[in-house]
């Protein structure tokens, strides 16, 4: 299923409205999991869509009973004609991600669309606030592309803020375990 990152679909286009929700790996996907069973009954009539990453994030999905309207699917790399297919292909009315190793393409073309971007479950210890820094505008300009962003922590707040994030996009909602 690698042919997946690069635009191509196994799984078949839902009739339904759909929700993203992208994860990177292994730990970032099975923290969610409690919160895809919540999000799939809130949003009964809704598919969601989770990404991730790691081959080992896809065999814990196919090992964790999941209801019925949530499907797995390999994360589009971050390239301008493979994230174009990808969003005409599932047409996400919402997209979530979770993760801090942010695509600049990824959240640019989601933007351009006008579909409501949300950063759930961050968080940003002092370790990861000193390498971040050193992408520069590569990590704090996508930042500014979130329409909200929940954090696991308090202490991650200032560092968001540290980033150019303005504060009444924040909320600290704690860890989603």
């Amino acid at each position: 299923r690698y042919r997946e990152k690069l635009g191509y679909f196994k799984a078949k286009a839902p009739k339904k409205d759909l929700i993203w929700i992208n994860a990177l790996g292994l730990g970032e996907t099975l923290s969610l999991t409690l919160f895809l069973e919540e999000l799939s009954q809130v949003f009964s009539d809704h598919t969601l869509l989770i990404t991730s990453s790691t081959l080992q994030s896809k065999i814990a999905l196919e090992n964790i009973p999941l209801s019925s309207n949530i499907i797995h699917q390999f994360a589009p790399i971050d390239n301008y004609y493979v994230l174009k297919s990808f969003l005409d292909y599932w047409k996400p009315k919402m997209a979530l991600f979770s993760e801090l190793d942010i695509w600049p393409l990824r959240t640019k073309k989601v933007k351009e669309r006008k579909i409501p971007l949300l950063l759930i479950n961050a968080r940003m210890n002092s370790k990861k606030n000193i390498s971040r820094r050193r992408l520069g505008k590569l990590f704090s300009e996508p930042l500014k592309e979130f329409d909200h962003i929940f954090l696991q922590d308090q202490s991650s707040k200032s560092h968001f803020i540290d980033f150019g994030v303005n504060e009444n996009k924040i909320t600290v909602n704690g860890p989603l375990k």
